[in-house]
């Protein structure tokens, strides 16, 4: 079990990075000195190896915790509702990120504070759509008899979870380097996140 791994230090690292990515989004000055800005990316120094703090692995660790905790979550809470055509699978493994030889860390950790963001903003998105998601099963578990809000509930939670999920399995890096295809993979899933974000907030004005 992935759980078995999150111990100790490890742990430690992994909430700090959960903290670092989230002050990060939303402006706090904790760690600005550690931020590496665009443009500091487009001049970095030559390829070189990865720092000793080994972001690569407070970052695999960061999606372990996100795993096992608000996506397992969902798949039971999911599971649990009759006649619903959203269920989501947890069967692939978290894409674990080796670095080795020589790489452009400016690039990779730029792509890794992306991914973290992201996930992180739709964490939080799905934290709240289950909790709603949990007393709307208090009361029923039939989706067929569900309103429409109650409805689009579920659709949020499906959505949400297949956005991480796709993050934690896909990996970012490549032979050569930072994955091409992680690029896509962060804007399209960005669409569907920002897109849930305007809708509730609609729905609350």
């Amino acid at each position: 079990m992935l759980g078995k791994l999150i111990i100790g230090g490890v742990t430690l690292a992994t909430v700090g990075y959960g903290i670092k990515i989230y002050c990060e989004e939303e402006g706090c000055s904790l760690f600005d000195d550690d931020v590496i800005s665009d443009e500091r990316a487009e001049e970095a120094s030559p390829p070189s190896t990865l720092p000793e703090d080994d972001t690569a692995l407070n970052f695999y660790y960061y999606k372990v915790s996100l795993w096992e905790s608000s996506l397992e979550e969902a798949k039971s809470l999911l599971n649990q509702l009759e006649n619903c055509p959203y269920k989501i699978k947890l069967d692939q493994a978290v894409a674990e990120d080796t670095i080795e030889g020589s790489v452009d860390v400016a690039k990779v950790t730029k792509r890794m504070k992306q991914y973290g963001k992201l996930l992180a903003k739709a964490d939080r998105l799905l934290r709240d759509e289950l909790y709603v998601l949990r007393n709307i099963i208090e009361v029923s578990s039939d989706y067929s008899a569900f309103t429409d809000e109650m409805k689009a509930t579920v659709e949020s939670v499906y959505a949400l979870s297949n956005v991480m999920v796709l993050l934690c399995q896909e990996p970012i890096m490549a032979d050569d380097g930072v994955s091409k295809y992680s690029k896509e993979l962060l804007k399209n899933q960005r669409v569907i996140v920002n897109g849930i974000t305007a809708t509730k907030q609609d729905d609350h004005e």
